[in-house]
């Protein structure tokens, strides 16, 4: 087993851990300096000598850190059989880091991940974050997982090839590792683990909150482009059929709303399952077991759509333009989650052009 600390700017928690892991296990170390300066030299300088270290002459990003360290296993160590990440800012005790290696020995096939419970004197920021992040993952890829950001994950040298195809060179690339499994089938293991902060503010950390949510959120919701698309030729399509049926049919104006709401509907539908079935989830179901499901789903949210554009509009007499965008905006997330769960039950969730091998 090989044990993989991407680090940059570390403190003496780097070496605690390691020498900490030396007195309890035999496992090889390999540590990848991702740029630091010369402030953290003496912390690098102070590892053991039998620590390999990698190092990055410019700060990379963990992901690339993390590509680096299984890109030199892969070339020296090719009988290696496993992989564990691990932080260096001192998150995760050995006793996890020993439990992961022995599930994910236990295991192989399994990407083992860390999951950090989030109780006690938590930084409102890092648990609202995590609620937040793991409820969008589960939306766009129908897996619950508890914690979807941590670094401490093992799996098999096999799928080291795999890894180092995926996108991604920051935070990002732990989020999309997740999602590159699930759809390569590849399953995940959760094994709880104690979460520890060095303060309120997570002081340790150089996770950046609106740079590196940014780039997370990013990876999970380039998979809504598909629902995106449709939107846009829903909203075009009402806004155009409901002008013509003023201007041809100046008795059916008040029915306008409606009439125009529906055709749009129909349109964007056929675009919607379409690029769904196809390029986002990529269901091997045949269209004849899945059209008639998302026929379904399609005109129970119609009848919805159209009750609730009918109150805003009609009753409560809000703008046609505005109540539309009110009333796709509500029915949005409903829409991917019941396609997934529904729908294209035999499914993967694309994760990059680089997979779809």
């Amino acid at each position: 087993m090989t044990i993989l600390i991407p680090a940059y700017q570390p403190d003496m928690h780097l070496s605690e851990l390691i020498r900490t892991l030396q007195k309890e296990s035999n496992f090889r170390i390999i540590v990848i300096d991702d740029g630091s300066t010369e402030a953290s030299k003496i912390v690098f300088e102070a590892l053991p000598a039998n620590v390999i270290i990698l190092h990055h002459k410019a700060n990379l990003g963990k992901g690339r850190a993390l590509k680096t360290g299984m890109a030199y296993v892969k070339e020296q160590f090719p009988e290696e059989t496993g992989i564990v990440f691990a932080d260096a800012d001192g998150q995760h005790e050995v006793r996890d880091i020993l439990r992961i290696c022995s599930e994910q020995i236990k295991h192989p096939d399994t990407l083992v991940l860390g999951a950090r419970t989030f109780y006690g004197h938590i930084p409102w920021k890092s648990r609202a974050g995590n609620q937040i992040t793991r409820g969008v993952f589960f939306l766009f890829s129908g897996k619950y997982l508890l914690d979807t950001q941590t670094g401490l994950r093992a799996f098999s040298t096999k799928l080291i090839p795999f890894l180092l195809s995926l996108e991604g060179n920051r935070y990002e690339y732990e989020m999309n590792m997740l999602l590159g499994c699930i759809e390569k089938g590849v399953a995940l293991t959760e094994v709880p683990i104690r979460t520890i902060y060095e303060d309120k503010r997570n002081s340790t950390s150089h996770f950046r909150p609106i740079i590196d949510s940014a780039r997370i959120y990013f990876s999970l919701l380039k998979f809504a482009g598909a629902s995106f698309i449709s939107f846009c030729i829903d909203y075009m399509c009402f806004m155009l059929i409901g002008v013509l049926i003023e201007i041809w049919f100046p008795g059916t104006v008040r029915y306008s709303v409606i009439i125009s709401n529906i055709l749009a509907r129909c349109i964007s539908a056929a675009v919607n399952y379409t690029l769904n079935k196809k390029f986002v989830y990529r269901s091997t179901d045949k269209i004849i077991a899945s059209a008639p499901r998302y026929a379904l789903l399609a005109l129970g949210i119609l009848v919805v759509n159209t009750a609730l554009l009918q109150l805003l509009y009609g009753i409560l007499k809000v703008p046609k333009a505005i109540s539309k965008l009110l009333v796709e905006l509500t029915l949005f997330v409903a829409s991917i989650l019941l396609q997934k769960i529904f729908v294209f039950k035999n499914s993967h969730i694309a994760a990059s052009e680089s997979m779809k091998k």
